[in-house]
């Protein structure tokens, strides 16, 4: 209603009217979305909490008989309450919760507000004695003043390296994005036969968009959704041959500095495969297919895609213990291909490589690499046990 009216009493703009009448249709998109869901027995993470919410007691009266343990709770949602509370009622479901006396019991610890609110509504016992562990004991506290982040985790490798065991040690990372370097800053003899208490085993992933990979997907993405025609911003052509990866695919680590010199005598803001064919000469034969005249659309942007991912898992050096991590970011961006494609098969719903680009980005925002996943693949690789 206030989107409808206009202070100055001006009449609105035929894009301000499409944009209302748009709201006013998603009621209708989500009544359909839903009902379609429902018919596949499929349903996104609200909708099924809803759904379960809504048909409790039939929950119950199926579960009969047994006990149900909550795990891992803190702060509940609304959803969460309506489906926990009534098996505690029934005495069919515990909620269990960790937590410490020390803030537990003492209100002036925001820490204890969720176990405080889940007491007071009847989730866990008014007599719950977590034990009051935190604030027990003699602590002794180091601070180490760093300038930087990474040089924190440089320190925390020398202070590892003299350790003699690891099996009380615990390094928790502030900002995720420190696993990779702390990974790397990590005591080398990690792998020796005789350091059997100074094994490593991590509990978290890194995002994938700090991988190499997404890197390299980026650049190829803009190497084709800024080309104009048969030609390619000179940038993001010399970025592209900048990757790592694609000087593995053309086996050639100079490939780079000669076509990047060369461009800059050419003194062109877009190039043609045929001026990187005559740089290049052969090395550039290997990496041409990355060129590809088709690719600016978004299926065949895929099946170049898959072209990539295929070159990369029959090259010895991508298998190679150093670039593991790699290898799972490959895996996972090969995941999210197979799902496009699928969806492209089905819709046909992205009509341009710019829109399928926000869509990849959108995804993997929000996408971790969990290296434990792949641990059995690094028995013998650094630095995972």
């Amino acid at each position: 209603a206030i989107g409808e009216w206009d202070v100055e009493g001006g009449e609105l703009t035929e894009f301000q009217k499409k944009y209302l009448e748009f709201y006013k249709s998603l009621y209708s998109y989500y009544t359909k979305l839903k009902d379609s869901l429902e018919v596949q027995r499929k349903g996104y993470p609200g909708m099924i909490y809803r759904k379960v919410a809504e048909n409790i007691e039939d929950y119950i009266s199926r579960l009969a008989g047994k006990k149900i343990y909550f795990v891992g709770f803190n702060a509940l949602n609304y959803c969460e309450e309506k489906i926990i509370k009534p098996f505690i009622e029934n005495g069919m479901g515990t909620i269990i919760t960790d937590g410490d006396d020390y803030y537990f019991k003492d209100k002036q610890q925001e820490a204890g507000n969720f176990l405080r609110q889940l007491r007071e509504k009847g989730f866990i016992k008014c007599d719950e004695e977590y034990g009051d562990f935190f604030g027990n004991g003699e602590k002794k506290i180091t601070v180490i003043s760093c300038p930087e982040n990474v040089l924190q985790v440089k320190e925390t490798g020398l202070l590892l390296d003299n350790l003699e065991n690891y099996n009380d040690t615990a390094v928790v990372l502030a900002d995720e994005s420190l696993l990779i370097p702390m990974l790397n800053s990590l005591p080398t003899n990690l792998d020796k036969k005789d350091s059997a208490d100074r094994k490593v085993n991590v509990t978290m992933g890194f995002p994938y968009t700090y991988s190499l990979v997404h890197n390299f997907i980026t650049d190829l993405f803009n190497l084709h959704i800024n080309r104009k025609n048969n030609s390619f911003y000179y940038k993001d052509v010399i970025n592209i041959l900048s990757n790592t990866f694609v000087q593995t695919i053309a086996k050639y680590k100079d490939i780079k500095s000669i076509i990047n010199t060369e461009i800059y005598k050419l003194k062109k803001l877009y190039i043609t495969i045929d001026d990187l064919s005559d740089i290049g000469k052969a090395d550039f034969e290997k990496i041409k297919f990355l060129f590809n005249e088709d690719a600016s659309s978004p299926k065949a942007f895929l099946v170049l895609c898959e072209d990539v991912i295929n070159q990369l898992f029959d090259m010895e050096k991508f298998l190679e213990k150093e670039l593991v991590r790699e290898q799972v970011a490959l895996s996972s961006f090969a995941k999210i291909i197979n799902h496009f494609k699928d969806l492209s098969d089905k819709y046909d719903f992205v009509s341009n490589l710019n829109t399928l680009y926000k869509i990849y980005s959108k995804i993997i925002k929000s996408l971790l690499i969990i290296l434990n996943q792949i641990q059995q693949r690094l028995a013998n690789f650094l630095p995972f046990d």
